[in-house]
């Protein structure tokens, strides 16, 4: 299996045990429905790394379904374009209400979504890049990735 989509389910099981354990600490509910907004590029230079991932999700998806945990992921391509990225953030924050955000997945991609992300104060993975690449960078922004200075 690919080691992208192999670090994909692994990022989307994280995410979503996450918020489970908070949800199921502050809900009775045993049907947990948990929307999440992934800004891949899935077309573009950067679809060599987005679709990989994409790929991870949705497995994540189908196994965790198979436990009773109900997964939706609206997905936005940013076409590996920081504008698109910028627009697609902010759609799937105030048109979808996620409850989190993956991606984006390159650091010029985080760079120009981080504004949006800091003043919505959503909590967001970027799966593929690391703090040490992003220049700005913002306190919701989670890393997948290692910086290559501790490898």
């Amino acid at each position: 299996m690919n080691n992208k989509v192999i670090i994909g389910v692994i990022i989307v099981i994280l995410v979503v045990s996450g918020i489970i354990y908070g949800v199921k600490n502050s809900n009775t509910d045993s049907n947990v429905d948990i929307t999440i907004g992934a800004v891949l590029s899935q077309t573009g230079y950067g679809a060599v790394d987005g679709v990989h991932i994409k790929k991870g999700m949705d497995l994540a998806v189908m196994d965790l379904k198979k436990e009773g945990i109900n997964v939706k992921i609206v997905y936005e391509d940013d076409a590996t374009d920081p504008k698109q990225t910028v627009s697609a953030i902010q759609k799937v924050i105030n048109q979808d209400k996620v409850d989190v955000v993956v991606g984006p997945i390159w650091s010029f991609l985080v760079d120009a979504a981080a504004p949006v992300i800091d003043s919505n104060k959503i909590v967001t993975l970027s799966p593929s890049s690391s703090s040490e690449v992003v220049e700005g960078g913002s306190d919701y922004m989670f890393y997948g990735s290692y910086k290559n200075i501790e490898s």
